[in-house]
């Protein structure tokens, strides 16, 4: 007795009348776009406009579960690409954000791919990763003060902004911005 991986038959599984692409992007199985075309309801897409000033009336595909456009799906590699959100505090208190959206999902964010990145002046930014076995990682940065303002596009190398590693297999985190406005860098 041999076991299929369950990749290998999908041709046998899926319609054939499923949509391939969703804009310039390819939806290979187990994703996929309508009934039948999917594995789960993790993995469905939708393709639709994506309501960006810089597209507007393009069409893009998003993951249904989270309403988060996909930019790459890459099943040799085990990663899906999505745009996700930018996280700012525009206050001189502290700013706390809970993203734990992939908390159930049968996803994760890499570990390879990202890093948590602080900008801007004399901030101290942190996150606590929340694991599914309810295991906790602490993390974070300090960004300096100083005059070589940060540019966007600019890698962050250290003046104005910081950055650390994400933690592996990493599926929630809450995330703290808080300015420190005592007129020197720590």
């Amino acid at each position: 007795m041999c076991s299929v991986n369950p990749f290998a038959r999908a041709s046998e599984v899926i319609n054939s009348s499923c949509q391939e692409d969703c804009g310039n992007v390819s939806i290979p199985y187990p994703f996929g776009i309508g009934n039948g075309c999917y594995v789960g309801d993790w993995f469905e897409i939708v393709c639709k406009s994506s309501n960006d000033s810089y597209d507007l009336g393009s069409l893009k595909p998003f993951l249904k579960k989270f309403n988060r456009e996909v930019l790459d799906i890459n099943i040799t590699a085990s990663t899906v690409r999505i745009k996700y959100p930018i996280f700012s505090s525009c206050t001189n208190g502290m700013e706390r954000t809970n993203n734990s959206e992939l908390e159930k999902a049968p996803f994760f964010f890499s570990d390879i791919n990202n890093n948590f990145v602080a900008m801007g002046c004399n901030n101290d930014a942190s996150m606590e990763s929340i694991f599914p076995d309810h295991s906790i990682s602490y993390g974070g940065c300090k960004s300096p003060c100083d005059r070589a303002p940060f540019t966007y596009g600019s890698s962050c190398n250290a003046t104005n902004c910081c950055q650390t590693a994400v933690p592996s297999h990493l599926h929630a985190f809450s995330t703290v911005i808080e300015p420190k406005n005592n007129g020197r860098s720590d």
